[in-house]
């Protein structure tokens, strides 16, 4: 399922259910998608865009980008880590979000 706002679209994953891939080639340090928006409260709601999985060699990272948009909220991105294709699954270190689920013993 192609997002309607960024160059991502969700596919079955060879890591674990569905993932999140590029649909354009992706350059390095280029910000991909919004991924979580954490509110004035301190719940943070993932968007579509947030259905990526973890690895621990991944290509890409989250980083807070536009504090205060969304309601007073931040905005967690997704960003490229290096050159990325098409056919390659969009990954996340976990251990790099600890607000986040965070990997067990049996993760990739």
């Amino acid at each position: 399922m192609k997002s309607n706002q960024f160059p991502v679209e969700t596919r079955q994953s060879k890591i674990h259910g569905m993932g999140l891939f590029p649909t354009k080639q992706i350059v390095q340090n280029e910000v991909i998608a919004v991924t979580h928006i954490r509110h004035e409260n301190g719940v943070w709601m993932k968007t579509p865009e947030g259905d990526y999985n973890h690895s621990f060699n991944p290509n890409c990272r989250v980083e807070i980008k536009n504090p205060r948009i969304h309601g007073g909220g931040v905005t967690a991105c997704l960003v490229s880590n290096g050159q990325i294709s098409q056919e390659e699954e969009l990954t996340v270190d976990y251990r790099e979000q600890p607000w986040l689920e965070q990997p067990g013993e049996d993760w990739v």
